[in-house]
């Protein structure tokens, strides 16, 4: 049996860590965002309700997880900011996103994106939510990004600079 030298097992190491890299990894992606129509969402869907406890309930959006297709969205968020009720018809889903967007009294409309993979297959669609003008001096307030990492897609979201420093000058309310 051959002896493992201190220096033999650097070179193991090494050799190791140059074979893992060789294979590929569950690499981070972006998702591509493109504009849909209801009509366009079927199929069976989890509907993730991601309110922020921050921003007096306009840091909300909705995210319609198409199920079965191997990806799963959660929010970047602690676990009391958001809920995911599954199995739902494409239609429901729907219903329940722009039902618990309304809560707030200043919007004015529902968006609706599909959420696009990396061979541009659909892997959900957002549902945000455009305030009055009037409210807030523009109609999207939120920052939302997605990222992917293996079957997750992580969703990040936060208030645009503008809202977030109204925010912060004025205690945190609003009027």
């Amino acid at each position: 049996m051959m002896r493992q030298t201190p220096l033999r097992r650097l070179f193991l190491f090494v050799g190791l860590m140059f074979v893992a890299a060789a294979f590929p990894h569950s690499e981070a992606f972006s998702p591509q965002l493109e504009r849909a129509e209801p009509k366009d969402i079927v199929g069976t869907y989890s509907a993730v309700l991601f309110d922020s406890a921050l921003g007096n309930g306009i840091q909300r959006i909705a995210v319609l997880d198409k199920e079965g297709d191997g990806f799963r969205f959660e929010p970047h968020a602690p676990e009391f900011e958001y809920k995911i009720i599954r199995q739902l018809s494409g239609q429901e889903a729907l219903r329940r996103a722009q039902s618990y967007l309304a809560a707030t009294p200043e919007l004015w409309k529902t968006q609706i994106s599909s959420i696009r993979g990396a061979s541009g297959e659909v892997l959900g669609y957002e549902v945000r939510p455009l305030y009055e003008r009037t409210a807030f001096g523009t109609d999207d307030v939120l920052d939302v990004f997605y990222r992917v990492r293996g079957e997750t897609v992580f969703i990040h979201m936060r208030l645009i600079d503008s809202i977030e420093r109204l925010f912060q000058s004025s205690g945190g309310a609003y009027e």
